[in-house]
């Protein structure tokens, strides 16, 4: 077992640690199981649960590896798993994979040439997403950063197939142009 995982904090409030980060580099993993490798936020003692870590596994067919966040089935607060990129640069990755109550965010473009897939969490993006496959299954959602008075955001998803069961969406609602009445907008007179 390798882990990372949070821990709940002590006295009686507060909240749960989140998950740390762990990477893999490997040339044969034959006979180890990447099952026991965990990231896991926990639940604190206020009954707040604190965001998923990162996986990040590299192997020698794996030219940029695999990112994944997964949160042990404890859905987390909004976007608790910033995935680190600056807005203007790209993060290359082979497969991301946002997992088990896990809600990442990342404001830079995605590209992956292999799958996206989003099972029982939240990914939301700031950026361009370029995936060879996109799977959103099992109440998963995938949405873009809110709007401010000085940055707009879209899903801009570029796939060759995608998937959405009937459980799952993409939902920006309330992430457009900021309303009339909004502290932020620019334009107060219009909306």
């Amino acid at each position: 077992t390798i882990s990372a995982n949070g821990t709940p904090g002590g006295g009686t409030t507060g909240g749960g640690g989140s998950g740390g980060r762990i990477a893999i580099y490997y040339q044969n993993a034959t006979g180890f199981n990447f099952a026991n490798v965990s990231t896991f936020g926990v639940i604190g003692p206020n009954a707040t649960v604190a965001g998923s870590g990162t996986v990040y596994l590299q192997g020698p067919t794996r030219e940029n590896g695999e990112l994944v966040a997964d949160n042990n089935n404890l859905a987390a607060p909004s976007l608790s798993t910033p995935i680190l990129g600056a807005s203007t640069s790209t993060l290359t990755l082979s497969n991301f994979r946002v997992r088990r109550g896990a809600r990442a965010k990342l404001d830079s473009t995605l590209n992956l040439a292999g799958t996206l897939e989003i099972t029982s969490a939240e990914f939301a993006a700031g950026n361009r997403i370029l995936a060879d496959t996109t799977t959103l299954n099992t109440n998963a959602v995938l949405t873009h950063l809110a709007t401010t008075g000085t940055t707009t955001f879209k899903v801009d998803l570029h796939t060759e197939s995608l998937t959405i069961d009937s459980t799952s969406r993409v939902d920006v609602t309330g992430l457009g142009f900021l309303g009339q009445a909004r502290i932020g907008n620019p334009f107060p007179n219009n909306g």
